[in-house]
């Protein structure tokens, strides 16, 4: 589904999405609260995921991603954003939305994007990340918050800590297997156990945690309350993974 309050916009996202055979744009609206009439008319017929601008008349994207991903929790939302619409689009994951994608993207980059957020559930481009760290360095003064978040990080077992942080990073399933040198199958797994741990319930939340909990700043003691070896499994190099198989 296409949000954007200009109609050339919408057209020309449309015919961008045409170059992948397996996306359909299934309906589409001038603004967010046009978008969430049409889906609770038409419950049945929900789409998998709604491309959302930001500034639209009588309901902004970021109101409207709250709204759909309370009601709607089976539907991704992903912000449409701009260079200086960046502050925007990072309170568009607090209130839902699963990633970003630019608006000036190429069609082939597009269509990836929505595939990888369709298939992993998130997708960060490098500014967006950014924000996050910069944003949450500034409230470093609620030490007392970020120990208690940081200790749900703790409970993490290696391989999870590292799901985890390759996730913060913007990476999918396939990067992260790759880099990690297991199989995607794994991955999803690892995901799914790391979800009640930190106590969140999607991809974008997790990234939304590491953020908060600072996890980029951790110090050298507090890395190795997480870096353990956990009964000589997770603590196994690449090397001895790819030497057993």
């Amino acid at each position: 589904m296409l949000v954007d309050d200009q109609r050339p916009a919408r057209i020309g996202f449309m015919m961008m999405l045409q170059h992948a055979e397996d996306i359909v744009v299934t309906a589409q609206a001038s603004d967010g609260a046009m978008a969430l009439e049409f889906l609770r008319r038409n419950p049945q017929q929900l789409p998998d995921i709604v491309l959302m601008d930001v500034r639209m008349p009588f309901m902004n994207g970021i109101e409207a991603t709250g709204l759909i991903t309370s009601e709607f929790p089976s539907i991704k939302v992903l912000i449409l954003t701009t260079y200086d619409e960046d502050a925007y689009a990072l309170d568009g994951v607090m209130h839902g939305a699963v990633g970003f994608l630019l608006k000036d993207a190429t069609p082939e980059t597009l269509c990836a994007e929505v595939h990888a957020a369709y298939r992993d559930g998130a997708y960060f481009i490098p500014r967006i990340q950014k924000l996050f760290l910069d944003r949450y360095a500034m409230s470093r003064e609620a030490v007392s918050l970020n120990a208690l978040r940081r200790s749900r990080f703790f409970t993490l077992t290696p391989r999870e800590y590292d799901v985890a942080k390759l996730i913060a990073a913007g990476k999918d399933n396939t990067d992260i297997a790759r880099e990690l040198v297991i199989e995607v199958a794994s991955v999803r797994k690892t995901v799914s156990r790391i979800f009640p741990k930190l106590g969140v319930y999607d991809r974008t939340q997790i990234a939304v945690a590491w953020y908060e909990a600072c996890m980029d700043q951790l110090s050298q003691d507090e890395l190795s309350k997480i870096k353990r070896i956990d009964n000589g499994h997770y603590g196994m190099s690449k090397q001895h993974v790819r030497g057993k198989n």
